[in-house]
């Protein structure tokens, strides 16, 4: 249900027909209603009484009618508490309730249960493409799941051991279509390493191990293989020490012996993995960037400077020089100033960017450079230079993200007006400006296609203003909650790279 919006005829009727559900209206019935109605229908019901509050919200046993209708392909109960309703995979075990799900989402509440019934369902899922699972099961049961091709496990390491995958390399003949065998939690990436390791050769075939390091693992099937293996087919990965495993290691000689051998891991994932398409790196020596220039498919790059000593910017330019022109999607971090002059001069093809850390231009920038195509921006940290440079570069923008925009005051919105009216913004999310109620009016006019936004200046409460002046705009007062569907965000999540 979107915010400060009333509810939809649509969400109306569900709400209707959980009361109902509540009631037991349809539990004498000798055939169940719901196994007559589209899926889409029975799908966006099941969804909407899940995603309500919790208080609000019913009990799974309240919709069982719904899950045993037979006409369910997308169930998601990973974030749900089934301790009321701990049979409720007993219930499930039927063929017809199962035939058509093609996406399931397991449970926190089995992680220390029996997993037998849970498993005896999922050989009946025939046609499944995707599994998010709480729970450690065994994979054969997945056998007759010859569509699955998108697994993620969410639970850490400490609970998952090789005894629980000694069967992992014959399961891989059953799963042969598998793209992503990924692990949700971040956890230690020197414990996980052996473990992600077992599922590369396991899966050579897989194009992603989700937010996970998949370097060292690299290093380790090198090591132990004494050679480079065929080239893998991953076209996603997560280089580098996740913070976490940072956070252990900090100020201890593990952490120093990393990082001098970090340009050489680098090296050996990019041999290994040719064709990457999507990368995201926590960079710890600068050696290891001038590596990135061989990986010549790569479109989308989120890479983090925050970890790395020494200066890395001659090297890191002449990165963007070499692979800018290639990149579509570039998320740049860093504790020390970010020049977007550069990012403009080499990345000219760029639909998405976000700098987190304060953007700044340069005295050499150019003034002809432009990014014609850019749609999304995300800024952290701005300047009243940086912000117009950037604003009056984009003529295409649709989302657009001012995290800390002090800067922005009414004048600096006319200079950036004049040279992009903002004509084609569909979500505007600016916080902590200082725009006064006349300079959010005229930035509402310009931005004609305003769908959604979140708005907080230091001087006024704009909510009055939207409501009056484009009441159609879905307004989010919660500016994380609007944030929440950020490109980047969502690219990133763990339960998706």
């Amino acid at each position: 249900m979107n915010p400060m919006q009333p509810s939809s005829l649509y969400n109306t009727c569900f709400q209707k027909t959980l009361d109902l559900l509540k009631t037991g209206l349809w539990n004498s019935f000798n055939t169940n209603p719901f196994s007559f109605l589209p899926s889409t229908i029975i799908n966006d019901l099941t969804k909407f009484a899940l995603s309500l509050p919790f208080r609000e919200r019913p009990r799974i046993a309240e919709l069982l009618l719904l899950i045993t209708s037979g006409r369910l392909t997308e169930l998601d109960l990973i974030h749900h508490d089934l301790e009321l309703d701990p049979n409720i995979f007993l219930r499930m075990i039927s063929k017809d309730a199962c035939k058509n799900l093609k996406s399931f989402g397991m449970p926190v509440y089995f992680r220390d249960a029996d997993s037998f019934p849970v498993e005896a369902v999922l050989r009946l899922c025939t046609n499944l493409e995707e599994v998010h699972s709480a729970l450690l099961f065994d994979l054969n049961s997945l056998e007759n799941c010859s569509q699955l091709r998108n697994l993620r496990f969410h639970l850490p390491m400490n609970q998952i051991s090789d005894i629980s995958f000694r069967k992992m390399a014959s399961s891989a003949n059953s799963l042969k279509n598998l793209e992503i065998f990924a692990l949700c939690i971040a956890d230690d990436s020197f414990l996980s390493s052996k473990f992600v390791a077992k599922i590369l050769l396991s899966f050579p075939n897989l194009i992603s191990v989700g937010l996970v390091d998949s370097s060292l693992p690299l290093k380790f099937i090198y090591k132990t293989k004494n050679s480079i293996p065929l080239h893998l087919r991953l076209r996603r990965c997560f280089w580098g020490l996740s913070h976490d495993s940072y956070l252990r290691v900090a100020n201890t000689r593990k952490l120093s012996t990393y990082k001098k051998g970090f340009s050489k891991i680098i090296k050996l994932a990019v041999l290994f993995c040719p064709i990457i398409e999507e990368l995201a790196i926590n960079v710890f020596h600068e050696e290891g960037l001038q590596h990135l220039c061989a990986l010549e498919h790569l479109t989308f790059l989120s890479i983090n400077f925050n970890y790395c000593d020494h200066d890395y910017m001659s090297v890191w330019y002449s990165v963007l020089k070499k692979i800018g022109p290639q990149l579509k999607h570039l998320s740049v971090e860093a504790s020390s100033d970010i020049p977007v002059n550069a990012i403009c001069d080499n990345c000219v093809n760029l639909e998405s960017l976000r700098i987190r850390g304060k953007a700044i231009v340069t005295e050499t920038a150019s003034t002809i450079s432009n990014l014609p195509y850019l749609r999304r921006i995300l800024l952290m940290c701005m300047d009243n230079r940086s912000l117009i440079f950037l604003l009056s570069k984009c003529p295409l923008l649709t989302e657009m993200f001012l995290d800390c925009a002090v800067c922005l005051d009414d004048t600096l919105l006319s200079n950036i007006l004049k040279h992009n009216p903002l004509s084609e913004l569909k979500v505007a999310g600016i916080h902590a400006c200082k725009l006064s109620r006349l300079g959010f009016r005229i930035l509402l006019e310009s931005a004609v296609k305003l769908e959604k936004v979140s708005f907080r200046s230091v001087k006024f409460d704009a909510s009055d203003m939207i409501q009056k002046l484009k009441p159609t705009i879905v307004n989010y007062p919660i500016f994380n909650k609007l944030k929440d569907a950020e490109f980047f965000r969502r690219k990133l999540h763990p339960c998706r790279f």
